[in-house]
C-alpha cells in the first residue's frame, strides 16, 4: 500500500463533497433546516482526505533538506496558482455583479436581482491584499483578512504542510505517529473548545465551523487524523471485502446521520470528524459499493477538478438570491441546475489553464532546484487537489 498513494474512490469522494459545497454556499430554498445545512462539516472531510495521500506519497521522502525543498515548492504550485486567480475573479465578478444589481435597481428591476446587503461590497484593502499574497487568510489574527471565502482552508493547510514535513524530517518510527497523534487531539480539541465558548455554537448552531482563530488548529486535527488513518488501513484492510463492504454502508451511513442530527442538536457536528474518518479507512483498500460508486466517471471527473470547483465557485453564489424569491419550486430547481453546471464548466476550463500548467511548472522547477522526481510523490500530486474547505 506503501508504495502506490491513487485511491480512486478518495478522489470520486472529493469531487462529490465540492460539489456539494458548492450547494451549501448557494445559499438557497435547499439549506435552512435540511441536511445541506451540513455540508459546511465536510471540510474535515477534505483535511482528512489531503493528510492521508500526503502522509503515504512523502513519510519515506523527506529525509534531507532538498526533499523539504522539493516537497514546499510543489504544494505552493499545487495551491498558489489557482488561490491567485481565484481572489481575482471573486473580485471581478462580486464587482460586476454589484453593478449589475445598482443598473437593475435604476430600471425599476433590482428586485429580481438584490438581496440585503448585496450592495456593500468594497474593494479588498492592504490588510486583504498581503494576507492573501501570503496565504495567511485562515491563520490568527489574519483570518479575518479573507478576500475569497473558501480559501481560508487553503492557507491553513499549506502552513499544515510545513508542519508535516518537519515531523516527518525530525521524527521517525512510534516517536513520529505519537506526536502526530499529539498534534491531532490537541488540534480538534482547540477546534472544539473555540466553536463552544468562541463561537457559542451549543446556542447558535454550526458546531465546528470556525474559520476564523480556530481555523489552524482544525485543519491541524483533521490533516493529522488523516496520517493515522493511512497507519491504521492496512490492519483494517485485514478484515477482508465483506467486512470492509458493511463497514463502508455503515461510516457512510452514520456520517449522513451525525449531520442530520447536527441540524437540531449542534454538538452532533463534533462526531462528524471521527465518522469520516471511518469513512476513510473503509475506503482506502479501493473496494466495497461506495468505492465503485465513487470511481464511476462521473465522480472521477469531479474528483479531478474539485480543487477548482471548491475556489471559483464563491463568487457565483449571488446567483442563489433568487432562489430566496417567492418562485415556482420548478424554477428554483434550474436556477440551483444552471448554477452548478456554471461552476462545473468554469472549473473545467481553470483546471485545464491554471491549475493543472501551475503543477506541472512547480514540479519541473522543484526537479531542477532539488533533484529527480519520487514516484509516489508525483501521484499525489497528480491525484490531490488540495481542497478542502467551505
Amino acid at each position: 500500500m506503501k508504495s502506490d498513494t491513487t485511491i480512486k474512490s478518495f478522489e470520486g469522494l472529493r469531487g462529490v463533497a465540492a460539489l456539494l459545497v458548492a450547494v451549501y454556499h448557494f445559499n438557497g430554498f435547499l439549506r435552512p433546516g435540511s441536511i445541506v445545512d451540513s455540508f459546511y462539516l465536510l471540510v474535515d472531510l477534505f483535511f482528512i482526505l489531503s493528510g492521508f495521500v500526503i502522509f503515504r506519497a512523502y513519510q519515506d521522502g523527506l529525509s534531507t533538506p532538498r526533499q523539504l525543498g522539493r516537497f514546499m515548492v510543489r504544494r505552493f504550485g499545487r495551491l498558489y496558482p489557482l488561490h491567485a486567480f481565484a481572489a481575482l475573479f471573486f473580485v471581478a465578478v462580486t464587482c460586476s455583479s454589484r453593478m449589475l444589481k445598482v443598473v437593475m435597481t435604476h430600471l425599476g428591476l433590482g428586485a429580481a436581482l438584490s438581496a440585503p446587503g448585496s450592495h456593500a461590497f468594497d474593494l479588498p484593502g492592504v490588510p486583504e491584499i498581503l494576507s492573501n499574497l501570503f496565504l495567511l487568510q485562515g491563520i490568527g489574527p489574519f483570518s479575518h483578512y479573507e478576500i475569497n471565502g473558501p480559501s481560508w482552508s487553503i492557507s491553513t493547510e499549506f502552513y499544515t504542510y510545513i508542519v508535516l514535513a518537519l515531523g516527518v524530517y525530525f521524527l521517525k518510527g512510534r516517536v513520529r505517529m505519537i506526536a502526530f497523534s499529539v498534534i491531532a487531539a490537541v488540534g480538534l480539541a482547540l477546534a472544539f473548545y473555540g466553536s463552544v465558548h468562541a463561537d457559542a455554537c451549543l446556542q447558535t448552531g454550526h458546531c465546528l465551523d470556525s474559520h476564523l482563530e480556530y481555523a489552524f488548529p482544525r485543519c491541524l486535527g483533521g490533516f493529522f487524523l488523516g496520517a493515522i488513518a493511512d497507519r491504521l488501513a492496512p490492519r483494517v484492510a485485514l478484515a477482508g471485502e465483506r467486512a470492509l463492504s458493511l463497514a463502508q454502508v455503515g461510516a457512510a451511513a452514520l456520517a449522513l446521520f451525525i449531520m442530520w442530527k447536527s441540524i437540531s442538536i449542534p454538538s452532533y457536528a463534533f462526531f462528524g470528524v471521527f465518522a469520516f474518518f471511518i469513512v476513510v479507512l473503509t475506503l482506502a483498500s479501493d473496494i466495497g459499493p461506495l468505492a465503485m460508486l465513487l470511481k464511476t466517471r462521473v465522480c472521477q471527473f469531479l474528483g479531478k477538478i474539485s480543487y477548482s470547483m471548491y475556489l471559483v465557485h464563491a463568487p457565483l453564489v449571488f446567483i442563489g438570491h433568487l432562489t430566496m424569491k417567492p418562485l415556482p419550486l420548478v424554477v428554483k430547481f434550474a436556477v440551483l441546475a444552471g448554477y452548478l453546471a456554471l461552476v462545473i464548466a468554469i472549473s473545467t476550463q481553470t483546471f485545464r489553464f491554471i491549475e493543472a500548467p501551475g503543477r506541472d511548472f512547480a514540479r519541473k522547477l522543484s526537479n531542477r532546484w532539488f533533484g529527480g522526481d519520487i514516484p509516489q510523490a508525483r501521484r499525489a500530486d497528480d491525484e490531490l487537489q488540495g481542497v478542502a474547505r467551505p
